[in-house]
């Protein structure tokens, strides 16, 4: 509001215009606005990150050739990536041996492997840890567990 007092009638509005960066960060309809107390909202896009700087207008509703603005500063909006959880699905739930059959492979034991959602995750490599929930690692040569590769693929070798 201008500083007279036939101006206290008049509300003021927030307009938030982008100056640069990436709009591909927001949600589809979902920039940021700034409600009257300055309060600052946004819906994020999945799987985005970057930089963006935004022009903040404050206007009142004077009207006519007494419409005022002013562009009372900016803002930075920064979104780091993050490390999604990869996926999997299992292939093959149980498998069988003999007892003394020594060294064994089965394939597709686990499938469908994935790094995470976003490209910024395809340099990642994908590794395996097997636990055993139950039974004994006497089951297995010196107690080594199983092993699975990157291609889903487990080894084990049974003890005598």
């Amino acid at each position: 509001k201008g500083g007279s007092a036939d101006e206290d009638w008049q509300e003021l509005s927030f307009q938030v215009v982008i100056r640069s960066g990436a709009i591909s960060l927001f949600a589809e309809s979902a920039l940021p606005v700034m409600d009257a107390t300055g309060t600052v909202t946004f819906t994020l896009a999945p799987y985005q990150h970057g930089n963006a700087s935004f022009d903040v207008i404050l206007r009142d509703n004077g009207g006519g050739i007494n419409d005022t603005f002013a562009i009372e500063g900016a803002f930075n909006v920064s979104v780091s990536p993050v490390n999604d959880a990869p996926s999997f699905r299992l292939g093959l739930s149980n498998v069988s041996v003999a007892e003394g059959s020594g060294n064994s492979t089965f394939q597709g034991v686990a499938v469908g492997m994935q790094k995470g959602q976003d490209t910024n995750e395809d340099y990642q490599t994908l590794t395996f840890d097997m636990v055993l929930r139950t039974g004994s690692s006497s089951l297995f040569v010196d107690g080594s567990l199983p092993r699975m590769d990157v291609n889903g693929a487990v080894n084990f070798v049974v003890a005598e």
